[in-house]
């Protein structure tokens, strides 16, 4: 069985999002889209999915990608 890599995408321009996501979606990957800083910190809080990878707006309303990141606990990172 193959698993489906699960992506975040935090854009809050919709054009980009959802062209962005549909893309994703035709590469065989499943997204879910968020428009801000705080949206991105539910879904992060909710624990369920896991993402295996975000991918994130520079500039997002509420803050930065770098605020992103601060989501994330070490448990999130791929072991190196």
């Amino acid at each position: 069985m193959t698993t489906v890599p699960h992506i975040l995408l935090v854009e809050d321009e919709d054009v980009l999002a959802t062209t962005t996501a549909e893309l994703l979606r035709r590469r065989g990957y499943c997204s879910d889209v968020v428009g801000t800083l705080d949206e991105a910190r539910r879904q992060l809080a909710e624990g369920a999915p896991h993402y295996d990878t975000i991918i994130t707006d520079i500039h997002l309303p509420g803050g930065s990608d770098l605020e992103v990141l601060d989501l994330l606990s070490p448990t999130d990172a791929p072991p190196v």
